[in-house]
């Protein structure tokens, strides 16, 4: 990889005598926001342009053992006829391939679902996985645990997770090796397919539930935006804020009568990834890392103008910053100039809802029982059908352009 020299500039700040460093981007197959800066509280960082390592090298992959608690030995996999974890391989022709799989034209399907200390949101979350619409597709489950930071397995997570039948497919279930957060969950758990992949990989926290037409909603929208240029992912979330400093509280809504639009922020209440985004974003934050490593400067995600930018600097500064790993991905969507379609579904249906349960990120009750209304129950195909134009929103919610396939934004 070619990158290009770096400049360097010093300037005084009211805050501690803080040092700006900036970096040149390298020179991608795509255009980059210079304005979009990755910081630390040292040092402020462009870490667009940094030497290429892969996750296989040692990135947040985790090597897990799939293991009962306390049973170190014992591997816990439902749906595989073979007794142990499938795991990925690749073969002599170079392409991925995963043992016990069988060959289908038909794109694969993978449900992540997240999970560390809640056996009746992970329940529940379950429940509304195996009551979903597949319509005959091919679909597999992984569910991740964490560890505690003292290294132990939540037991009744566990054994939720190790009794879940799925009805429409294999289950897999991946006890983590050590405590890897909320950021090591999200960044190390889907093994990204090859570029002539068609597999559809969602992430689901167990505090999600999902409407029964999620994964209809998913192919179809890979389908139609797959090779949209800016397109970063889906979301299947509909409720959110609108993210730009200085904006009321108010809730982003998409344009009336537009069934999608694009916002470059993601919604991570059940977010699928463009399998090529994901891949270049899980390289650019082991850039970031290793840049990280290499100076000894401790490397803060940030883009200015945009509020989780401040929540992400006030969980550092408590020492959370890994239940954050949202902040990562914005600035890599404003680095490349990247946008996230979400749904804009009739009467404010969702697709998914977060019931808001005590955890990384929420501290009071949850929400009550009559959240389930807002989640689509019903497919109306005439009322569901994809444009070819995407409105672009930015993140105060307001309009700032069309993206259409194949030229992008105009």
């Amino acid at each position: 990889m070619v990158l290009r020299s770096a400049r360097h500039f010093m300037a005084s700040t009211a805050i501690i005598g803080v040092v700006y460093l900036f970096l040149m981007f390298t020179d991608y197959q795509h255009n980059t926001h210079r304005d979009h800066l990755a910081a630390t509280h040292q040092h402020y960082f462009d870490v667009g342009g940094l030497r290429e390592r892969g996750m296989e090298r040692g990135g947040l992959r985790p090597r897990g053992m799939e293991s009962e608690p306390g049973d170190h030995g014992r591997k816990s996999v439902h749906g595989d006829n073979s007794g142990k974890l499938v795991e990925p391989e690749t073969g002599n022709d170079g392409k991925h391939h995963e043992t016990g799989s069988t060959s289908s034209s038909r794109a694969l399907m993978r449900i992540l679902i997240l999970t560390y200390k809640r056996d009746r949101s992970l329940r529940r979350c379950l429940d509304s996985i195996n009551n979903a619409e597949y319509d005959g597709e091919k679909v597999e489950v992984e569910i991740y645990i964490d560890r505690g930071k003292d290294g132990k397995v939540h037991k009744e997570t566990f054994l939720v997770a190790n009794s879940f039948r799925f009805n429409h497919g294999p289950v897999r279930v991946h006890v983590q090796p050590r405590h890897v957060g909320v950021l090591g969950q999200w960044l190390g758990t889907w093994r990204v397919p090859r570029e002539n992949s068609s597999e559809i990989a969602v992430f689901v926290e167990d505090d999600i539930t999902v409407s029964p037409y999620f994964a209809r909603w998913l192919r179809l929208v890979h389908k139609k935006y797959g090779s949209y240029p800016g397109i970063n992912g889906y979301t299947l979330q509909a409720e959110s804020i609108r993210h730009a400093t200085g904006v009321l509280k108010a809730s982003l809504t998409g344009p009336p009568g537009e069934i999608v639009f694009l916002y470059p922020v993601l919604g991570s209440w059940g977010f699928s990834p463009n399998v090529g985004a994901w891949r270049d974003f899980l390289r650019w934050y082991n850039q970031s890392t290793t840049l990280q490593s290499t100076t000894l400067q401790s490397i803060i995600p940030f883009v200015s103008g945009l509020k989780p930018s401040q929540w992400y600097l006030d969980l550092h500064k408590a020492g959370r910053a890994e239940s954050m790993w949202t902040m990562w991905h914005i600035a890599h969507a404003y680095t490349r100039k990247l946008y996230t379609v979400y749904p804009n579904l009739p009467e404010g249906k969702a697709l998914a809802i977060n019931w808001k349960e005590p955890g990384e990120h929420y501290f009071h009750a949850a929400t009550g029982e009559g959240l389930r209304a807002h989640l689509l129950d019903t497919w109306h195909a005439e009322d569901l059908r994809l444009p070819e134009q995407l409105s672009v929103l930015d993140a105060k919610g307001e309009i700032t352009g069309q993206m259409l396939s194949p030229t992008g934004l105009y």
